[in-house]
């Protein structure tokens, strides 16, 4: 970082938004960079900007952040809990690497949430997924050390014993980085108070590595926790209610996630745990009903730590599906076409032809023309594929079947006008201006077979 870069910075930015009862802190743990752009906000943001870092401060930060350099040995808590005895304001903030703090978010926690503590949701993307948990970043500046833990600071015991009440607005932070790539769960585990979220980090692992065994034993840990934040304890009903679902122990698993889900209706996985067992146990309507639930709630609302969803591609192909094998005809045809909308030119032909057959069954005509045209072609600039004249002509059967005649004639006119030699597709169009009653016309083309065949005849 140089001076030139920084002046570069103030620049662009527009005028930030005031806040005087905060002061953040910036913990970098010397493996991402610090976020210039960010940094001059928060600069015009606060009365003061405090910066922890293993490396002393740049020469054009000196006069314009307060910077305090930890020692190697200095775990992540007495980083925290020194630098909170030097701010000045009534409360204080603290981002870790590269988390971005939205200002105008945080004026509305502050705005509508007055309380001197805060959770924030921190996300990041992980294996093109979005994860998420929730941890107490905003702690009343006069705090006694209020952070356990070693490199995973936690303030939730020592809330828990206060009488003040936490926000009821959460802070949004996202970041690129896993917050827990640096964590050392055996060292964690030397902790005076290891901290719940340990457990949950810990069980989430040995779940993905499927020692379904050894997670349950972390998840229960986090459940007996009576310091543990709710939204934690959340995270570990799930876990375990998943650890049952692995081990074919669904009536557990129902129990559990339906626990869940009475405790906390706003999350994905306590829905999607109980679909999975519906889905096993092949009761369609109640596998839809509850991946319809967990659709309907926001993962950013989730009040659980750890919840996680389905792509959206993913849970509209499930939806329909669910609903298609429970009799629901309707809504799979919903569902279908909204993933049909979201895939738009990556939808498969089979995606295309299962909405062109729903259409026609349910004589939605407009839905009917634009599916066939998307899987065999606009009869008004195209031709159909030499191949796929037989499906052509079947779906243009379900037309005429419907009373609706001037579409499939425009294809037969289209293809006669292409291949004017195939009688074939002549007969066909005669076949449908005869029940569309223009008999007139089917009688001219009638009488032009006649002339190419004499003296053979065709029957009507």
């Amino acid at each position: 970082m140089n001076e030139n870069h920084l002046r570069r910075q103030n620049g662009i930015h527009e005028q930030s938004i005031r806040i005087e009862d905060v002061e953040p802190v910036i913990h970098l743990s010397g493996t991402v960079d610090l976020d210039t752009r960010q940094l001059v906000t928060m600069i015009r943001t606060f009365v003061r900007v405090h910066i922890a870092a293993p490396y002393d401060c740049p020469e054009v930060l000196q006069e314009k952040v307060s910077w305090h350099r930890y020692g190697q040995k200095e775990t992540t808590a007495e980083v925290w809990n020194r630098v909170l005895k030097k701010t000045g304001s009534a409360k204080t903030l603290f981002l870790q690497d590269d988390e971005t703090l939205d200002v105008a978010n945080l004026a509305s926690v502050l705005r509508q949430s007055p309380g001197n503590w805060a959770t924030a949701l921190v996300r990041w993307r992980e294996n093109d997924a979005i994860r998420q948990c929730y941890q107490i970043r905003v702690v009343p500046s006069d705090a006694d050390s209020p952070f356990d833990g070693l490199d995973l600071p936690d303030a939730s015991r020592f809330f828990s014993k206060s009488s003040d009440e936490i926000a009821g607005k959460t802070l949004l932070l996202n970041r690129v980085t896993d917050p827990f790539r640096l964590l050392d769960p055996e060292k964690e585990l030397s902790a005076r108070h290891a901290p719940a979220m340990l457990y949950l980090v810990t069980g989430i692992k040995k779940f993905d590595e499927g020692m379904y065994a050894h997670a349950a034993a972390h998840f229960r840990r986090v459940m007996k926790d009576q310091h543990a934040l709710a939204c934690d304890r959340i995270a570990a009903l799930n876990g375990l209610a998943g650890c049952k679902a692995e081990q074919y122990k669904w009536a557990r698993a129902v129990e559990l996630s339906e626990e869940s889900v009475r405790i906390q209706p706003v999350q994905q996985l306590g829905y999607l745990i109980l679909f999975r067992v519906h889905q096993l146990s092949k009761r369609w309507k109640e596998a839809y009903e509850m991946l319809e639930k967990c659709y309907e709630v926001p993962l950013a609302d989730s009040g659980a730590s750890f919840d996680k969803g389905l792509p959206k591609k993913e849970m509209l192909s499930l939806l329909a599906d669910m609903a298609f094998r429970a009799g629901m005809r309707t809504e799979a045809m919903r569902h279908y076409k909204s993933l049909h909308e979201l895939l738009d030119e990556e939808a498969s032909p089979e995606l295309t032809e299962r909405l062109l057959l729903f259409a026609l069954e349910e004589q939605k005509y407009d839905l009917s023309v634009r599916y066939f045209c998307r899987l065999f072609g606009d009869p008004a600039v195209d031709v159909i594929e030499k191949g796929s004249e037989l499906a052509a002509f079947t779906y243009l059967g379900h037309f005429i079947k419907n009373g609706w005649y001037d579409f499939p004639s425009v294809c037969c006119e289209r293809m006669m006008k292409e291949h004017p030699e195939n009688e074939a597709y002549l007969r066909r169009w005669i076949a449908v201006l005869s029940k569309s009653r223009e008999i007139e016309k089917a009688r001219a083309l009638i009488s032009s077979i006649n002339k190419r065949q004499h003296p053979e005849t065709i029957a009507v």
